[in-house]
């Protein structure tokens, strides 16, 4: 699974043989035993499809506004059953440049930091959760920060905790939303890495952030892998709904179309925050992103016995 941040995000999004599967399992819902019935109506052949549901997308738009700088952490965990946390963060020059800097050689060199603890790999590293926790210790979600950028064109001869007349020194405050973690669909065992989810009636539910306005980003992703069946190499199909960050949401069947019965789909769950703000010298697009990642069977049709 490649690695998801909003940014790659955005920008992505602006054939099985006819068999059957005779293994019964509770239905969650109704208590009563039902049959999976895998089939294809459809010569699902190698296609690549990206798209998104109706909805505003306006909050999470913003990270794609020109700035000099981007700054900002992103929590990311994978798997159905608990696992720990892993961090990224940005801190330096934004990819969506104002044109009125022809080459990045006019930015200064960027420092930045979040409530004293400066943004670098070192310190990243430092606050990766031990094997034996799920958390990090870089305790900044769910609260209101501090960002401190400073920008200098010094020479390499300078230490970075110095500073000089030409150094400019911004302080900005932003709320990062709580990491976000899948509640539903959810590993019931050991060897349940791809719950079997109905795509009629499929909900997600997660922890919610009631601080958060922004809504939730939901993204279901096929890359032509398959339970049953051969896999369809060169298949990409990608779409995004936006929903409030209620806790729930059931999805509407046509986010799994051109997706076939006993796929291995990937659904990722995406809170973020971010604020285009401009200091005195330079403009910055803050972030702070949290998303959760899981694996699991995509099932079509259903018998009841």
């Amino acid at each position: 699974m490649k690695r998801i941040t909003i940014i790659s995000l955005l920008i992505s999004i602006i054939v099985i043989p006819s068999c059957s599967f005779d293994e019964s399992l509770e239905s969650p819902t109704n208590n009563k035993a039902m049959r999976l019935v895998l089939s294809s109506d459809k010569n699902y052949t190698p296609h690549i499809v990206e798209d998104a549901l109706a909805g505003d997308y306006t909050p999470y738009l913003k990270v794609l506004k020109k700035a000099d700088f981007q700054v900002g952490i992103s929590s990311h965990r994978d798997g159905a059953r608990s696992s720990r946390e892993k961090l990224a963060f940005y801190s330096g020059e934004s990819p969506f440049k104002p044109a009125t800097r022809a080459t990045s050689q006019e930015l200064p060199k960027l420092i930045s930091s979040i409530d004293g603890i400066e943004l670098n790999r070192k310190n990243l590293e430092a606050h990766i959760p031990t094997r034996n926790t799920t958390d990090s210790s870089l305790d900044v979600f769910g609260k209101t920060v501090s960002f401190k950028m400073r920008t200098s064109a010094t020479t390499r001869t300078r230490s970075s905790d110095e500073e000089s007349s030409d150094d400019v020194t911004e302080v900005f405050e932003m709320y990062i939303p709580q990491r976000i973690s899948i509640l539903a669909p959810a590993a019931t065992n050991p060897e349940d890495n791809n719950p079997l989810c109905y795509f009629g009636d499929f909900v997600v539910r997660w922890n919610v952030d009631e601080q958060n306005c922004n809504g939730v980003l939901i993204l279901v992703e096929w890359l032509g892998g398959m339970a049953f069946g051969g896999d369809i190499e060169e298949t990409h199909v990608s779409r995004i709904a936006i929903v409030p960050d209620s806790g729930e949401a059931t999805l509407d069947p046509c986010i799994f179309d051109d997706i076939p019965d006993s796929a291995l789909c990937h659904l990722i769950v995406i809170r973020g925050v971010i604020e285009n703000v401009q200091g005195e010298e330079y403009s910055y697009n803050l972030i702070g992103e949290t998303h959760h990642m899981i694996s699991f069977t995509l099932i079509r049709e259903v018998e009841y016995l």
